[in-house]
């Protein structure tokens, strides 16, 4: 009987002993649809392009003369942002700047900056492509003209607090969304 006692607290003991290991801290899942993609809905704007059919399209009133566009994915919590500016000749090198120093004041933290260029020349469409890597609040910039007198750029926010690692499969699926936008702008003459 004692030695059965024995045994047992032995055995309670080697299984109390062992050692507590937590779990390491996971992030949701997201599942992304295979992209699919449609006309921009509007006839007011300068520009033409090919929009996710995730996406939701915001503009301006038609009684304004303003003409930029948001593209809003609220099911990724995320927003792409675009402007067009009428240039000159004069005022174009200006705008590029200011674009660059916005990219450079956006990317804050991040690890790299890669440029990807991107040309139509029977459309007249020249575009740069800005992927940020690292602590961002906006991973995805670009810019889009025709080096003569139409600027636009446009630049991904997330609304939330942005986290590469866990944001990598959204931002990559909304990189292939911005690249058919830019494969498929065209100016309205």
């Amino acid at each position: 009987m004692m030695r059965t006692l024995c045994y047992l607290l032995l055995i309670g003991l080697s299984l109390s002993c062992t050692e507590y290991t937590p779990k390491p801290r996971g992030y949701y899942r997201i599942d992304l649809p295979a992209p699919a993609y449609r006309p921009l809905p509007a006839s007011g704007l300068p520009y033409f392009f090919r929009v996710s059919r995730l996406a939701g399209v915001d503009m301006p009133l038609e009684t304004t003369k303003e003409q930029w566009v948001n593209l809003s994915y609220p099911d990724l919590n995320a927003r792409i942002y675009c402007t067009f500016s009428p240039v000159t000749r004069q005022s174009f090198p200006q705008a590029e700047a200011d674009s660059r120093a916005l990219l450079r004041r956006t990317a804050g933290q991040a690890d790299k900056i890669i440029e990807k260029a991107y040309e139509n020349e029977e459309k007249q469409v020249y575009a740069t492509l800005y992927l940020v890597e690292g602590a961002s609040p906006s991973p995805i910039q670009f810019m889009i003209t025709d080096r003569n007198s139409r600027f636009f750029r446009g630049a991904l926010y997330y609304d939330c607090r942005p986290n590469g690692d866990s944001l990598a499969p959204v931002t990559e699926y909304l990189r292939e969304d911005v690249v058919e936008l830019i494969q498929s702008f065209d100016w309205k003459k």
